[in-house]
């Protein structure tokens, strides 16, 4: 049984990059850009006139699943794309106490319609959360004849349907719709990542003379929230060795480039540890440590490493290279980095920016 639930969640780490979440799971900009396509797919089908409304909006919030955050709370969230010409430009998160469904809708797709540019600017102009009827007036779609929404004369126009189809019982009484962030700070993977710098220190090393060596780190791809708890799940029931071995069967993610060497990563997640920092734990099976060898005391073979970064919202923090680490999973989730079997390598001046 054992070895089979191990399988299983090997099997998840492989395709978490493609699996869609919850709505009350964390913001995942990737997934979601894949729920709006098939959320205005699904609207085509549901409102008659889908076509004429989005030609005539100035913008098109589109939040694809709005539901309760969990069990015992009365909440209902979900995240959003504000669309503008068909394009992207901002993600939010919309928030209630209760959107006032039918009983038995469990989860909803609301689709919100800005008919003017002074609507429009209303909405993202407003100081990070803007909300329903107080910071603009918001009408609930009514539905006339052949199926068609009506939305003259009406400056912003909500549209809510479930798999049973238009919802006419919407309230949005106290919602709110707060920004995440904009489609140009997120990568289509999700957090304004992209590139690492580093700097080893190895000066309590054997060293042919220098004391820091520098690290360029490139991510082309973020692992996914079924994808972190899979790997959470595996190094909670198996342990690190587990985790390396699924690490083998990965597809090349992002790269770490130490002077002339560039060794392949297999695995990238940001994790927010709150108060704006965030902790990045970077995965090769490959041994990143190698590439230092001509500054370190001995080469250690192995087939596994970890980097750690801790960095905040001014873009610096610091981290540790780990050769044949042991990692932990809290309570939350979160993957962190023990010492291994040789001394880590710490990392100063780290800093990120995006990608060219």
């Amino acid at each position: 049984m054992r070895s089979r639930q191990m399988m299983i969640a090997m099997g998840l780490l492989l395709v978490g990059t493609f699996c869609v979440q919850s709505p009350a799971s964390a913001f995942d900009a990737y997934t979601l850009d894949k729920q709006v396509e098939v959320s205005f797919t699904e609207f085509d089908k549901s409102v008659s006139n889908s076509e004429e409304i989005i030609n005539n909006a100035a913008g098109i919030l589109m939040c694809p699943k709005v539901g309760k955050v969990g069990l015992g709370v009365g909440v209902e969230s979900g995240a959003c794309a504000l669309q503008v010409d068909g394009e992207t430009v901002t993600y939010y998160r919309s928030s209630s106490a209760s959107f006032g469904l039918t009983a038995g809708v469990s989860s909803h797709t609301q689709v919100m319609a800005f008919m003017t540019e002074e609507s429009l600017n209303n909405f993202r102009d407003s100081e990070k959360v803007w909300k329903a009827g107080v910071d603009g007036q918001v009408a609930i779609a009514t539905v006339g004849a052949g199926g068609k929404v009506n939305f003259t004369g009406k400056p912003v126009v909500l549209i809510a349907y479930g798999q049973k189809g238009l919802i006419a019982d919407l309230s949005v009484k106290g919602a709110s719709y707060k920004v995440i962030g904009s489609a140009e700070d997120y990568s289509k993977y999700g957090v304004p990542i992209h590139r690492f710098f580093a700097n080893a220190d190895v000066s309590d090393r054997k060293s042919p003379g220098a004391t820091t060596v520098k690290l360029t780190i490139d991510i082309q791809e973020w692992v996914t929230d079924t994808g972190r708890t899979a790997m959470g799940d595996v190094i909670r029931k198996d342990g690190t060795a587990a985790a390396r071995t699924a690490l083998t069967e990965m597809p090349t993610i992002g790269t770490v480039r130490i002077g002339g060497k560039v060794t392949e990563l297999q695995w990238a997640r940001a994790f927010d540890m709150g108060d704006d920092k965030y902790r990045v734990i970077l995965a090769s099976s490959d041994p990143v440590e190698n590439a230092l060898a001509a500054h370190l005391t001995s080469q250690v073979k192995d087939n596994f490493s970890i980097i750690q970064l801790d960095v905040d919202a001014n873009h610096v923090g610091t981290g540790v290279l780990q050769l044949g680490p042991e990692l932990s999973v809290d309570s939350e989730g979160r993957i962190s980095v023990k010492q291994g079997r040789v001394n880590p390598v710490k990392l100063t001046s780290v800093s990120y920016s995006k990608m060219d």
